[in-house]
Parts: C-alpha cells; structure tokens; sequence
C-alpha cells in the first residue's frame, strides 16, 4: 500500500515537476524576505530608528484679558519603522494649581497625526502668570515585525498664559487705591481714639459715677470696623475690584458714622477730663496754702481756725478719691478751696499789720528812750520805707527794745524815787498825756523826714495822738516818763508753737487722653503679578534682583554624537529623558524641548516668570532656516564641533532670553560635553554656571571605536573627537574655565585599558575639573557609556547631578 502510495506521489512530481518547482521557489523567497525584513527591522532599531514623537504647537504663549480666554492648539505625530505602531497617552496639565485637565490614551501611525485643542482662560482674580504643560509619552508596541525595546519617547511643550485686568477694572484700581489707603489711615485714626477714650473712661469711671462717660463708644466697634478694612484688603490681593468697590463704600458709611461718635464721645471727654484735673489743680494749690501757713507765726493767734480748716481740705481729698458724682467733688473741692483762702488771706492781713505796728512801735519807741539820752548803740535798723515788714524781724526788734528798756528803766530807778512822785490818778494821766505828746513828736518827725515811707507805716504812726502838756516844775519828769513808756512798747512776740493737723496728701494724677499715634495695620499697595506654581504661589519673579540669581539657573540638556548618521536628529532629544522627568521630582519645571526660533511667540523672561528653575532639552543638529515670512528648522548633522558650539550659543541665549536668567547650567553627554566645553572656551563664561558632563572624551577616541565611528556616524565629528586631533588640542590648551563635574564611566575592558565601553577613562578624566568614576558593564548592545544615562540602573549618576546643581 505504502509502495502503491509513495509511486502516486512520484508519479505526480514527475508528471508536474514545473509547477512544482515554481512553487518551491515562491515559497523560498516569501521565507526569505521575512527572514530579511526582519532582519532589517531589527538592524534599524539597534541604530537608533524605534520612534520618533514629534509634538507641535500653533502658539506656546498668549496673553489674556480677565473674562476671556483663548484656545491653544497641539499637534501630534510618531515616526515608526513600517510595521510599528505607537500606543500614546497625553496630558494636559494646569501646572500652577497642579491639576490634569485631561488623559487620554491612543494609537498613533505614521502619516496620522492627533490634533487636540484646549481653552485657556485667565485666572478670575489679579494679574500674573498661568503655566500648562502638554506632554505626551509613545511606545512603539513589539509584533513578530516590529523590533523594540518598550523605552518610551516623551515630549513636552509648556505654555505660559499671562492674564491681566481690563480697561474698566484699571481705572477702578486707580480710583480705589488712594481711597483705600485714606480710609486705612481713617480706621487706624478710629482705633486709636476709642482706645484712648476707653481707657481714659475707664479712669475716670473709677473715681466719678453717674456720668455718661461712654456715650458714643459704644456704637463703634473697632474690630468689626477692622475686620472690614482686612476683607477689603483680602479683595484688594485677589483683586476683585467690583466687591472691592461695593465693600469700600459699606466701610465709608461705616467710618462716617463712626468718627461722628467718636467726635461727640471726644468732646464730652475733653469736659470731664477738664473738670476732673481743674479739680485736682485746686486741690493741690490748696494744699500748698496750706502747707505756707505752716510758715506764718501769726496763724498761731488762729489756730483753732486752722486746723479746722485742715480737716475740711482733708475731707475734700477723701471725697474727691471716693466714687461719686463729679458735681459732688466739685462742691466739696470748692468749699475747701474757699476756705483755705480766706482763712490765708485773713492770716496774712493779721501778720501784715502786727508786723508793721510792731516795727514801727519800736522805731518810735526807740526814739523815745533816745530823747532822754538812752540810746542804744546797737538799736536794730527798721526801715520804715519798705513796703513789707518781716514778722520775725518785728520779733527781733520787739524783743531788743524790751531788753533795752529794761536796763534804762532800771537805770532810773533811784532816781524815781528820790523824786517822792505824787500818787494820784491825775498826776499820771497828766504823765501819760506827756508821753504821747512826745510820742506824737516824733512821728510827726518821722513822716516828714522819709519821704517814701509805706502806706502801712505811715498809717501807724499817724495813730499816735498829740495828747496835753502839764506842768510839774517841782519834778524831773524824766523817771516818770521813761516809766509811762512801759505802757506804749510795742508786744513780745508768742513763743507758742501751732501744732497743725497733718495736710493729706494729694495723690491723685492727672488725666489724659493717649493719643498715641498709630500706622495703620494694611496698606494697599500695588500688588505683585502672582505666580503659581505646583499649587504654590508667590509673586512673580521679574525684578532684577530676583531674575539676576544664578542659584537657580536653568538646566539645558545636551546629547551625544549620533552612532547612525542617518537617524533622525530628534532621536537625539530622547536620550535624558528619566533625568529629566527625575528632576521634576525634585523642583525642576520640565519645560520639553527648546530650538532657535522659540523666541518668536514669546516675550523676554517669560520662562522665569514662575520662579521656579527648569530643564530644557536642546539639539545642536537642528538649525534655523530663515524664509521671508517663516521660520523652518532643518537638520543639520554633518558639521564639525566648532560649528555645533556656535548653535550651541544660540541656543543658551534663547534659554537666557525665554528665561530672563543670567546663566545656564548644562548637563551634557558625549560628544555634547565637548560640544559645551568648546562653546564656553570660544564665548567665556559669563552665560554658564558649570558644566556637568556625562561620559566625556575629554582626551578623545581612539582604536576600534574611532576606526568604527566614520562608518555609521558623521566624518567631521569622528574627525574632531579623535584622540589627537587639533580641534581637541585646542580645546585641552587651557582649564576649564567654570566649574566642571566630569562624570567618567569605567569597568568595561576596551583592549588599551578600562573605560566606558566607547570611551578610556583615561581619556575621560580631565584636568581641573571634580571627577566622578562610575563603575558598571557592558555587554554587546549596551555599553556602560549609554547605559549611565538610565538612572535607574545607575542612581549613583543622578546623585552626582543632583549634588552638582545645589552646590
């Protein structure tokens, strides 16, 4: 059977062995072109050739007017080998309050690009900035024909949104804000006069009852009053100018209102404070009356009327101190005052007069005793032209004439009794008569020999009668008239001592209202263009002071030499991508991809507006190709370093103009190291805070790797980092000349020594900069020199970064 069968089959071949043949062959070359395709594919994607996202759009800058808005437009699309698909998802993100406003997830192919739309709208409240980001994140997805790793290609692009009032809300800010700030300083002026007239109400109330001390404070509530003036402040900040203008205009009535209260409670005040110290005034000058009585010799003659008196001050003190009325205080206060005035007044009269009859008594006296050859040689000196007299100096004088008429009396005494005088009542009046006679003598003499004498003087010696001259021939009448003067001496002064009662003590202190001046506690002024970012805000950053500090300069990324010279450049953009998004992590914006004509939509500093520091990735392969109304970015690969260097330069003043920063920071790998470090030797260094460098051939390449690299990749870069060349003895010529963190990858064996696996250590260390080794592998398709940009793998890198950018 099976021979039968086998000879069927034969027979077959034979009989049709053409068609036979014909199929073997199709068949042969449809196994081999899947064969080679796939091979192919494969050889493409080891070159570099996975995926390409491309991520455009219209507009990355707009300005707004707050109640309106605009739209902002992206467009999206991939490149992929022929039989690759892309699986995307995207995200636009309102980056300042740190919300997604969509995800989307999608495939994309080649020659089907996504358009997506968003509004943008301006913030409802002030003035400043808004930042959106759209960024999107492609995978090509692995199918028997499609060749790929799964890395994913990310894009970015950040759009600032400047917003700002509108013409009508302008003008009410400029009308509103000197008419805040006045009625800043009226609530300020309000608050420090009903403090003050509180606390002097609370004074007073302490002493005096039955007064409306508090009349108007109470209808003014100072904090309810700057409560107000607070939430017009909080409008003010937000810039909310309609219910700023209706809540200043609430708060006008209110201050109105309040400073009428005020104006009535003040001017009661003002009367009762007044009456109170007027008071207290004649409290303390009574006291001091009373204290100068103390002084007077004379007050002994009244004292029991003083010490009355003493005790009626001192009952006014205990009822000024008490709690009562202020009409009660002031009868007491005015009796007493009243008193202890005439009572000094009285005293002083009575002092007045005693002192004056006294003294001149005994200037009369004097004479007198003098007439008949009895003169003192020491007599005191009184002079009767001055217009006081002295108590105690009428005492003094007093008391010598006592002393002096002692002796001369007593001088006389034999004599008197020789004289055998009679005793009749007649006989001595007649002698008494005599004596004034003599008296009236000599203070007839006195008034007409002094001239100016004083009234009171003047007054006493006219009191002197003439009196009648009798005749006693058979006597001397000397003895008997020195004896009748006994009569007419002037009185000793008491020697008594007053004991007063003990004078209270006025210790009251006097009232005041403290008008302490006051600054008001807000003030409007002009307020900064807000910034928000992450949900944080904070004014905006665009004085020169703070867009001057380089502490938070920007980072620019900068690729590597091309292994395939035929690869898109944009396949270079992708090569920091974890770097990038791992910075975010830690407070660096991630603002996507920058290229020559980015300024074109957007205003100076607009990057920096948020304050924040930002990472920027950037191709020296992609140039500017100027047409008369458009800008078109070409690729342009196959140029020496110097020339990337120059394009390098523009592409830092771009970073400096859309950042408004003084100064970048780039973190570059490969041949971009030398790319950065040859821009800084030809341009300085002002524009670059340090370099950081990431598998650098410092020293160049050399042996298999620099025979290989003209293979695939560009000739006049193969050219200038061969190890040797001029371009790179030029460069090697002098130190850096910023501060350079040189990343140097080693442990792979590379036939001459150990290195990164396409560079020797010891061509990537270099002199005068902080070196960093990082050891790791290579194995065939991934050398440690591409390999150190995964962090993932290598976290020791991104540690080195890290630390480099906060030095």
């Amino acid at each position: 059977m099976r021979l039968f069968q086998f000879g069927v089959v034969r027979g077959f071949l034979v009989s049709h062995r053409k068609y036979v043949l014909a199929a073997a062959i199709v068949a042969a070359l449809i196994l081999l072109l899947a064969s080679g395709t796939k091979l192919f594919l494969f050889l493409n994607f080891f070159a570099g050739n996975d995926i390409v996202v491309r991520l455009e759009a219209e507009k990355t800058h707009f300005e707004l007017v707050r109640g309106t808005g605009q739209n902002v437009t992206f467009t999206s699309s991939v490149t992929t080998n022929p039989f690759c698909a892309a699986r995307c998802v995207s995200e636009f993100a309102d980056l300042s309050g740190n919300i997604s406003l969509e995800e989307d997830s999608f495939y994309l192919k080649a020659g089907f690009p996504l358009v997506k739309s968003y509004s943008l709208k301006a913030a409802p409240y002030g003035s400043g900035q808004k930042l959106y980001r759209f960024s999107m994140e492609c995978r090509s997805v692995s199918t028997a024909l499609c060749h790929t790793d799964g890395e994913p290609t990310r894009r970015a692009i950040l759009v600032t949104a400047d917003y700002d009032l509108g013409s009508v809300e302008k003008s009410l800010k400029e009308y509103l804000q000197p008419a805040l700030n006045d009625m800043a300083q009226r609530v300020a002026a309000i608050k420090m006069l009903r403090g003050a007239l509180s606390n002097a109400s609370a004074s007073l109330g302490r002493t005096v009852v039955a007064e409306d001390f508090d009349a108007g404070l109470s209808s003014v509530d100072a904090a309810a009053i700057d409560r107000q003036l607070l939430q017009l402040h909080q409008l003010w900040q937000e810039q909310d100018y309609a219910a700023l203008a209706q809540g200043a205009e609430e708060l006008d009535i209110v201050l109105n209102a309040a400073e009428e209260s005020l104006a009535a409670a003040n001017s009661s005040m003002q009367r009762s404070i007044y009456a109170y110290n007027g008071l207290l005034d004649n409290l303390s000058f009574s006291r001091q009356q009373l204290l100068e009585l103390e002084g007077i010799p004379a007050a002994a003659l009244y004292a029991g009327q003083v010490n009355a008196t003493i005790s009626a001050f001192n009952d006014a003190v205990v009822l000024f101190g008490s709690r009562n009325g202020m009409e009660f205080k002031k009868a007491a206060v005015d009796s007493a005052s009243r008193r202890v005035s005439s009572l000094l007044s009285e005293i002083r009269a009575a002092s007045l007069l005693e002192s004056v009859n006294r003294s001149v008594s005994a200037a009369v006296s004097y004479e007198y005793l003098c007439s008949f050859g009895f003169c003192a040689p020491n007599k005191p000196v009184i002079n009767l032209s001055a217009q006081q007299f002295d108590y105690a100096e009428s005492c003094t004088a007093a008391g010598t004439l006592h002393e002096f008429y002692f002796d001369a009396n007593s001088s006389m005494a034999q004599a008197f009794s020789a004289e055998q005088y009679p005793v009749s009542e007649e006989f001595w009046s007649d002698v008494g008569m005599h004596a004034d006679a003599l008296l009236h003598n000599i203070s007839q003499q006195a008034m007409s020999g002094i001239p100016n004498m004083s009234d009171d003087a003047r007054r006493v010696l006219e009191g002197y009668g003439s009196g009648e001259v009798s005749s006693y021939p058979e006597f001397n009448l000397t003895p008997a008239l020195v004896a009748a003067l006994s009569e007419k001496l002037p009185g000793r002064c008491s020697d008594a001592q007053l004991v007063f009662n003990a004078v209270s003590a006025v210790l009251f202190v006097k009232l005041q209202l403290d008008m302490q001046q006051a600054a008001p506690n807000v003030s409007f002024d002009e307020q900064p263009l807000m910034c928000c970012v992450w949900g944080s805000c904070s004014a905006c950053c665009v004085s020169a002071e703070c867009l001057g500090s380089d502490s938070d300069a920007p980072v620019v990324f900068l690729h590597g030499h091309a292994l395939n010279k035929d690869v898109s450049a944009e396949y270079s953009l992708d090569a920091f991508n974890r770097i990038q998004q791992r910075l975010e992590a830690d407070g660096y914006l991630n603002a996507g991809v920058i290229t020559l004509y980015t300024e074109q939509d957007s205003p100076s500093g607009v990057w920096g507006m948020s304050g924040v520091p930002l990472s920027i990735r950037a191709s020296y392969y992609l140039d500017l190709f100027e047409q008369p109304e458009n800008y078109v970015v070409i690729q342009a690969k196959s140029e020496s370093i110097d020339t990337y260097a120059v394009r390098l330069k523009e592409i830092v003043d771009r970073v400096k103009y859309r950042t408004g920063r003084p100064k970048v920071t780039i973190i570059a790998h490969s041949m971009g190291s030398l790319v950065a470090r040859r821009y800084v030797q030809l341009f300085g260094p002002d524009s670059v805070r340090s370099l950081i460098l990431i598998g650098s051939p410092n020293s160049g390449i050399a042996g298999s790797i620099a025979d290989f690299c003209p293979v695939a990749g560009e000739r006049l870069e193969c050219r200038d980092m061969s190890a040797g060349s001029l371009f790179l003895n030029k460069l090697n010529r002098s130190p850096p000349s910023v501060q350079v963190h040189n990343i140097v990858g080693t442990g792979c064996s590379m036939g001459q020594g150990a290195g990164d696996g396409f560079v020797l250590e010891s061509s990537a260390v270099m002199e005068g900069a902080l070196n960093y080794p990082v050891n790791g592998t290579c194995t065939r398709f991934a050398p440690l020199h591409t390999e150190m940009l995964d962090i993932d793998k290598y976290p020791e890198v991104y540690d080195i970064i890290i630390e480099a950018l906060r030095s």
